[in-house]
Protein backbone atom coordinates (compact mmCIF):
# COMPACT_ATOMS: atom_id res chain seq x y z
CA UNK A 1 0.00 0.00 0.00
CA UNK A 2 2.82 2.35 0.88
CA UNK A 3 4.57 1.67 -2.48
CA UNK A 4 1.29 2.30 -4.30
CA UNK A 5 0.88 5.69 -2.58
CA UNK A 6 4.48 6.68 -3.35
CA UNK A 7 4.14 5.71 -7.00
CA UNK A 8 0.84 7.54 -7.24
CA UNK A 9 2.45 10.65 -5.71
CA UNK A 10 5.37 10.30 -8.11
CA UNK A 11 3.05 10.12 -11.14
CA UNK A 12 1.12 13.13 -9.85
CA UNK A 13 4.33 15.15 -9.45
CA UNK A 14 5.55 14.21 -12.94
CA UNK A 15 2.23 15.25 -14.45
CA UNK A 16 2.22 18.49 -12.45
CA UNK A 17 5.77 19.35 -13.53
CA UNK A 18 4.92 18.60 -17.16
CA UNK A 19 1.78 20.73 -17.04
CA UNK A 20 3.62 23.65 -15.47
CA UNK A 21 6.67 23.44 -17.73
CA UNK A 22 4.74 22.60 -20.91
CA UNK A 23 2.09 25.28 -20.53
CA UNK A 24 2.63 28.48 -22.43
CA UNK A 25 3.22 31.37 -20.15
CA UNK A 26 1.10 34.35 -21.09
CA UNK A 27 2.92 37.17 -22.76
CA UNK A 28 1.55 40.60 -22.01
CA UNK A 29 2.16 43.22 -24.67
CA UNK A 30 1.65 46.86 -23.71
CA UNK A 31 -1.09 48.70 -25.58
CA UNK A 32 -0.16 52.02 -27.16
CA UNK A 33 -2.46 54.82 -28.28
CA UNK A 34 -1.59 54.80 -31.97
CA UNK A 35 -0.91 52.20 -34.62
CA UNK A 36 2.53 53.70 -35.23
CA UNK A 37 3.53 53.40 -31.57
CA UNK A 38 2.21 49.84 -31.43
CA UNK A 39 4.09 48.95 -34.63
CA UNK A 40 7.33 50.55 -33.42
CA UNK A 41 7.10 48.55 -30.20
CA UNK A 42 6.79 45.33 -32.25
CA UNK A 43 9.64 46.34 -34.57
CA UNK A 44 11.93 47.23 -31.67
CA UNK A 45 11.12 43.92 -30.01
CA UNK A 46 11.96 42.10 -33.24
CA UNK A 47 15.21 44.07 -33.64
CA UNK A 48 16.16 43.30 -30.04
CA UNK A 49 16.04 39.61 -30.92
CA UNK A 50 18.40 40.18 -33.84
CA UNK A 51 20.98 41.85 -31.61
CA UNK A 52 20.64 39.61 -28.57
CA UNK A 53 20.24 36.29 -30.44
CA UNK A 54 18.26 34.40 -27.78
CA UNK A 55 18.61 30.61 -27.89
CA UNK A 56 16.35 27.64 -27.16
CA UNK A 57 13.36 28.36 -24.95
CA UNK A 58 14.20 32.08 -24.81
CA UNK A 59 14.09 32.18 -28.63
CA UNK A 60 10.64 30.60 -28.68
CA UNK A 61 9.36 33.03 -26.07
CA UNK A 62 10.84 35.95 -27.98
CA UNK A 63 9.31 34.77 -31.27
CA UNK A 64 5.90 34.39 -29.60
CA UNK A 65 6.19 37.88 -28.13
CA UNK A 66 7.13 39.41 -31.49
CA UNK A 67 4.29 37.69 -33.35
CA UNK A 68 1.84 38.73 -30.67
CA UNK A 69 3.15 42.32 -30.77
CA UNK A 70 2.59 42.55 -34.54
CA UNK A 71 -0.78 40.82 -34.22
CA UNK A 72 -1.77 43.50 -31.70
CA UNK A 73 -1.21 46.14 -34.38
CA UNK A 74 -3.57 44.28 -36.71
CA UNK A 75 -6.18 43.58 -34.03
CA UNK A 76 -6.19 47.02 -32.43
CA UNK A 77 -5.83 49.17 -35.55
CA UNK A 78 -7.49 47.30 -38.43
CA UNK A 79 -8.45 50.52 -40.26
CA UNK A 80 -4.95 52.01 -40.24
CA UNK A 81 -3.54 52.19 -43.77
CA UNK A 82 0.02 53.15 -42.87
CA UNK A 83 1.56 50.59 -40.50
CA UNK A 84 -1.09 47.87 -40.15
CA UNK A 85 -0.34 46.67 -43.70
CA UNK A 86 3.32 46.45 -42.71
CA UNK A 87 2.37 44.36 -39.67
CA UNK A 88 0.70 41.85 -42.01
CA UNK A 89 3.89 41.63 -44.07
CA UNK A 90 6.13 41.40 -41.00
CA UNK A 91 4.08 38.48 -39.69
CA UNK A 92 4.39 36.77 -43.07
CA UNK A 93 8.16 37.25 -42.91
CA UNK A 94 8.36 35.94 -39.34
CA UNK A 95 6.28 32.84 -40.06
CA UNK A 96 8.39 32.20 -43.18
CA UNK A 97 11.50 32.25 -41.00
CA UNK A 98 9.77 29.91 -38.54
CA UNK A 99 8.83 27.60 -41.47
CA UNK A 100 5.12 27.83 -40.69
CA UNK A 101 4.15 28.15 -44.33
CA UNK A 102 0.37 27.98 -43.86
CA UNK A 103 0.48 31.06 -41.64
CA UNK A 104 3.02 32.66 -43.96
CA UNK A 105 0.67 32.36 -46.92
CA UNK A 106 -2.28 33.57 -44.84
CA UNK A 107 -0.54 36.80 -43.86
CA UNK A 108 0.93 37.56 -47.30
CA UNK A 109 -2.29 36.74 -49.14
CA UNK A 110 -4.37 38.80 -46.73
CA UNK A 111 -2.05 41.77 -47.13
CA UNK A 112 -2.19 41.39 -50.92
CA UNK A 113 -5.99 41.40 -50.94
CA UNK A 114 -6.61 44.06 -48.29
CA UNK A 115 -4.19 46.65 -49.65
CA UNK A 116 -4.35 46.41 -53.46
CA UNK A 117 -3.39 50.08 -53.96
CA UNK A 118 -0.23 50.02 -51.86
CA UNK A 119 2.67 49.11 -54.11
CA UNK A 120 5.14 48.39 -51.31
CA UNK A 121 2.71 45.91 -49.73
CA UNK A 122 1.89 44.32 -53.09
CA UNK A 123 5.57 43.94 -53.95
CA UNK A 124 6.57 42.38 -50.64
CA UNK A 125 3.46 40.16 -50.54
CA UNK A 126 4.01 38.88 -54.09
CA UNK A 127 7.66 38.17 -53.42
CA UNK A 128 6.96 36.56 -50.03
CA UNK A 129 4.17 34.40 -51.42
CA UNK A 130 6.42 33.31 -54.30
CA UNK A 131 9.24 32.36 -51.91
CA UNK A 132 6.80 30.39 -49.78
CA UNK A 133 5.48 28.46 -52.77
CA UNK A 134 9.08 27.80 -53.80
CA UNK A 135 9.77 26.28 -50.37
CA UNK A 136 6.60 24.20 -50.61
CA UNK A 137 7.78 22.98 -54.04
CA UNK A 138 4.73 24.55 -55.72
CA UNK A 139 7.09 25.64 -58.47
CA UNK A 140 4.57 26.69 -61.11
CA UNK A 141 2.82 28.99 -58.63
CA UNK A 142 6.16 30.34 -57.40
CA UNK A 143 7.37 31.08 -60.92
CA UNK A 144 4.09 32.82 -61.80
CA UNK A 145 4.28 35.03 -58.71
CA UNK A 146 7.96 35.87 -59.22
CA UNK A 147 7.10 36.85 -62.79
CA UNK A 148 4.26 39.11 -61.64
CA UNK A 149 6.58 40.70 -59.11
CA UNK A 150 9.48 41.45 -61.44
CA UNK A 151 7.25 42.52 -64.33
CA UNK A 152 5.56 45.06 -62.10
CA UNK A 153 8.42 46.27 -59.89
CA UNK A 154 11.82 45.53 -61.45
CA UNK A 155 12.06 48.95 -63.11
CA UNK A 156 10.20 50.87 -60.43
CA UNK A 157 11.59 54.33 -59.66
CA UNK A 158 11.54 53.53 -55.94
CA UNK A 159 14.82 51.70 -55.30
CA UNK A 160 13.55 49.41 -52.54
CA UNK A 161 10.78 48.09 -54.80
CA UNK A 162 13.15 47.76 -57.77
CA UNK A 163 15.56 45.68 -55.65
CA UNK A 164 12.77 43.27 -54.68
CA UNK A 165 11.67 43.15 -58.33
CA UNK A 166 15.21 42.36 -59.42
CA UNK A 167 15.50 39.62 -56.80
CA UNK A 168 12.20 38.22 -58.05
CA UNK A 169 13.71 38.00 -61.56
CA UNK A 170 16.76 36.19 -60.16
CA UNK A 171 14.56 33.74 -58.28
CA UNK A 172 12.35 33.33 -61.37
CA UNK A 173 15.41 32.33 -63.38
CA UNK A 174 16.53 29.55 -61.04
CA UNK A 175 16.35 25.93 -62.10
CA UNK A 176 14.10 23.85 -59.90
CA UNK A 177 14.22 20.09 -59.56
CA UNK A 178 11.28 18.17 -58.17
Amino acid sequence: MRFYMKSKLFVFLVVLICVVSCSKNPIIIPEFNTATEQFLFAKNLKDKGIYEQPKGKDRKIHDRAVTQAYQNVIDRFPDDKKVTPLAWIELGDIYFKLKDYDKTLFYYETAKHQYPNQDDIQCRALFGTARTHDRLKNFEEAISLYRQCFMRFENDSRPYLAIIGQQARINYSRIRVQ
